[in-house]
């Protein structure tokens, strides 16, 4: 696993369901979007998405 996508790995591990999400801080935004892009390239932990959701708020889905 990568060091970027295990810092971010009990985040994503909450997630064990599709359509399961998560509220973040929209500042993490970026960095957490960067490892579910690595987890997604994986094709072994499921499939994320980040978006933000209002002004400083952002939430992570888990899609597949």
């Amino acid at each position: 696993c990568k060091k970027g996508v295990f810092k971010w790995q009990p985040l994503f591990s909450k997630l064990t369901k599709p359509g399961q999400s998560i509220a973040i801080p929209g500042h993490m935004r970026g960095a957490v979007g960067a490892a579910a892009g690595k987890v997604n390239k994986e094709k072994v932990h499921g499939s994320y998405r980040v978006a933000m959701t209002g002004v400083d708020s952002a939430r992570i889905w888990r899609v597949a």
